[in-house]
This record gives C-alpha cells, sequence and structure tokens, in this order.
C-alpha cells in the first residue's frame, strides 16, 4: 500500500455510513508474508480509525502476540473478527476494551479451544458473523457456502456451550455490535 492509498482510506472513512475501518492485521500464514509490511499497514489503518473516532475490524492470523501487542500499544475500539485463538487471548483483547468475533468455526467438533473461549468468555464482548463466503457452520463446511443466514447456527452453538437460550445470545451479540459499530436497534 502506498501514502496514496491511505489518504484515499481517510477520505473513504468520512462517509456517514461507513462504521469501521477494517478488515486489517496480520496474518502470518504464507511464508512469503511481508511481515514488516503488514506491521506498518495494520498500525496506518488503526491510526486512520482513531482519527475517525470508528472501531477498527482485526484479522489475527498465525499473529497473536503481535497483533496484541500492536493493539495494546494503541487502544483501539474494534473486533478481532473470525476469532481462532485461545482463552487466555480473548481475555487479553478484552481487558483492553475490544470484542471477539465467532464465525462457524465455533460450531466444529475439532475447535474446542474457540468453544471454551465461547463458553467462558465475557458474553457483553462477543459478536457473531459469517465470514461469508467462508467458514460454514456444521459438518458440510466444504461442501456449501456460508451465507448471512447461518449466525443462527452459530448462536445456536454458543447457546448450547453456555447453556442459555438462543435468543440471550441473539440479544446480547446484536447489543454489543450495536454498541460497537454506532448502530440504532
Amino acid at each position: 500500500m502506498t501514502d496514496q492509498d491511505f489518504r484515499k482510506i481517510s477520505e473513504l472513512v468520512s462517509h456517514p455510513k461507513v462504521v469501521a475501518v477494517g478488515e486489517t492485521g496480520l496474518d502470518f500464514h504464507y511464508e512469503e508474508s511481508q511481515i514488516e509490511a503488514q506491521i506498518s499497514n495494520f498500525e496506518k489503518h488503526i491510526l486512520i480509525a482513531k482519527e475517525s473516532s470508528l472501531p477498527i475490524i482485526v484479522h489475527c492470523r498465525m499473529a497473536k502476540d503481535e497483533v496484541f501487542d500492536i493493539l495494546d500499544k494503541h487502544r483501539p475500539q474494534g473486533v478481532v473478527h473470525c476469532f481462532s485463538e485461545n482463552l487466555e487471548f480473548a481475555q487479553k483483547i478484552f481487558d483492553i476494551g475490544m470484542y471477539i468475533s465467532f464465525t462457524g468455526i465455533v460450531t466444529y467438533e475439532s475447535s474446542k479451544k474457540i468453544q471454551e473461549v465461547a463458553r467462558e468468555g465475557d458474553l457483553n464482548r462477543l459478536m457473531i458473523e459469517t465470514d461469508a463466503p467462508f467458514l460454514k457452520p456444521g459438518v458440510k463446511r466444504t461442501e456449501d457456502r456460508c451465507e448471512p443466514a447461518d449466525v443462527v447456527q452459530i448462536a445456536e452453538k454458543i447457546a448450547e456451550l453456555r447453556g442459555i437460550p438462543v435468543e440471550e445470545v441473539a440479544e446480547k451479540t446484536t447489543r454489543n455490535a450495536e454498541r460497537l459499530f454506532g448502530l440504532n436497534s
């Protein structure tokens, strides 16, 4: 990204329909990851978000320590989306005032650490999303596209894990999103 790209983003976020900056963050999954460039771009996005009084949507893949260090340094409002880390990391995110969001991954049998976060994490700091068209809930996740309606299955799984009504999960996660993104109910 160039300085001109960041100037354009700064202009675009002033539009009244813009509710967040992102998705941005760090992804060290691929060997060819340009780590220094990613870090620089992530910090620039955070600064734009803070200057615009907007939350940030954070991507974190195989980079939780670096992501947390940057978030802790800058303390933006925002959400770590498509959360795939453990309860300890979630608590650190909550402690700096941010949210986390679950996708269909929370429904996968193999996602024990994510399910622990869904069960034990602060419900006042949780949201749900689809990350459509990817990460379809349930066992057919590789066969079908994920659709926005799939948030129902994600909410149902969180309710099951917590032993509470799905309506409570839906109400809380909706209120959390409304609060973070400044949406009217």
